[in-house]
């Protein structure tokens, strides 16, 4: 759209500068009007000349400075115009560069992205072909999906692309691959500082805060974990509002605070916490919680 609007524009341009040359030639408008105005002035020149008259035509100094006036004034407003639409033009011309290396990078960045994302799906293809080959159940525990080839390139996207929102999603994928090596600490540093850029996208806010929560409850402080499960219910668009409501009771209950943990999940388990009605596999996910835990009063 922005290509074809660029090229409304310069044509119009063009045709207005081309209208406005011929419209607005050098002075041939007024030399036209002049020579009208001074035919029949030639045709009695010599009886005005013979009686000694200097009468008011075309050798008047007064008619001539006024055309000369008119003339300037014509090519004043011909450069003013021409002036305007060239910088105009230039602008149009610069918007539609800025816009063409924009395009070439979002480019170059998704197919990069892809191509992480792309060996990412290979391993684990090859991760199911494995469980596949397996004999028994009981060796399917100690198996994992080698992402030693797509994990350094999430992590190199992450770090070009900080500031984008793939860059972020890529920073999720390597934090994820370092919780499951137990490496919290980096997860943590990796996620933090991409937080604050994230405010204007609340779903990533979400994704990120929830994975930042069960890290901070990892390493036993529930304060932090619980600071951004409070975050997250302020978030209208959470995508799953219950299973925060969920992840609370339980880092509640983890804290040591089982009184509160205990009423959040027997609410839950009815089906309705405040004003929200929540679904029901979530309330009987709570049920069971409470049973596990031992939270019966």
């Amino acid at each position: 759209k922005l290509y074809h609007a660029l090229i409304r524009f310069c044509g119009t341009t063009f045709l207005l500068v081309s209208s406005f040359f011929r419209s607005v030639a050098p002075g041939e408008q007024t030399r036209e009007r002049r020579e009208k105005k001074s035919g029949s002035t030639r045709k009695n020149g010599a009886a005005r000349m013979a009686a000694g008259s200097n009468g008011s035509g075309f050798g008047n100094p007064h008619a001539r400075d006024r055309s000369s006036d008119a003339i300037r004034a014509a090519f004043r407003r011909k450069w003013t115009l021409i002036g305007t639409l060239i910088v105009l033009f230039g602008l149009a011309i610069g918007v539609l560069l800025a816009h063409s290396t924009n395009v070439r990078t979002e480019r170059t960045m998704t197919q990069s992205y892809l191509a992480a994302q792309d060996a990412f799906e290979d391993e684990l293809e090859a991760y199911q072909k494995q469980l596949e080959n397996l004999q028994s159940i009981e060796l399917a525990k100690d198996l994992r999906p080698d992402h030693g080839k797509s994990t350094p390139l999430f992590k190199e996207f992450a770090d070009k692309y900080a500031s984008h929102p793939l860059g972020w999603q890529a920073a999720l994928r390597v934090a994820q691959e370092s919780i499951k090596d137990k490496n919290f600490d980096e997860a943590i540093s990796r996620l933090e500082p991409i937080l604050p850029k994230t405010r204007s996208f609340p779903i990533m806010q979400v994704k990120i805060r929830d994975t930042l929560a069960g890290l901070y409850a990892e390493k036993g402080d529930f304060a932090k974990a619980l600071a951004e499960i409070r975050i997250i219910e302020e978030i209208s668009e959470n995508p799953a509002p219950d299973q925060t409501l969920l992840r609370k009771a339980q880092f509640l209950y983890l804290s040591g605070d089982k009184d509160a943990a205990r009423q959040l999940l027997e609410q839950i388990a009815e089906g309705r916490v405040g004003e929200r009605v929540v679904a029901s596999d979530v309330s009987l996910e709570a049920s069971t919680w409470v049973d596990f835990w031992d939270l019966k009063p």
